[in-house]
């Protein structure tokens, strides 16, 4: 119990306010490092996608080498039949086709890597910005009860 009227604390709008923002502050944190989390496991699954890609990307260039190849080997100094000659010229649309779309989609979804890690970089900061917020806070808070 105070002894005198001058021992009563006089409130603090400052700590007041910083009371009502830490856990403010500290939720935020929260939100933000899953945000980061997120991120995070979108970019690795990204980057297994691409993985799976590029594997896609050598096997196709793999068979349209091959179709190359088959086609070179059976077919020079042959006189082709019409249908045969077609189906070959086929086969090797449709694959060279797949080794095309491929490339593009292993294109885009590097695009979207790089997009990705912008992101999280972003969130990263965002993470640390909060931080040093929450940091500030706390050591006001320390200061005034060492005083």
């Amino acid at each position: 119990m105070p002894e005198s009227d001058d021992e009563i604390a006089e409130p603090n709008p400052l700590i007041d306010t910083i009371e009502i923002l830490l856990p403010l502050r500290s939720r935020k944190l929260s939100r933000l490092k899953r945000k980061l989390m997120e991120e995070k496991r979108a970019l690795a699954e990204m980057e297994r996608e691409l993985k799976k890609g590029e594997d896609k990307l050598i096997l196709f260039r793999q068979r349209y080498k091959q179709s190359l190849d088959d086609f070179n080997h059976h077919h020079t100094g042959v006189v082709l039949l019409h249908e045969k000659l077609h189906l070959t010229l086929e086969a090797e649309k449709l694959t060279r086709g797949r080794l095309l779309r491929q490339e593009e989609d292993n294109h885009t979804l590097t695009q979207r890597i790089i997009e990705q890690q912008e992101i999280i970089e972003a969130a990263d900061r965002d993470v640390k910005a909060c931080q040093v917020e929450i940091d500030k806070l706390e050591y006001i808070l320390e200061e005034k009860e060492s005083l």
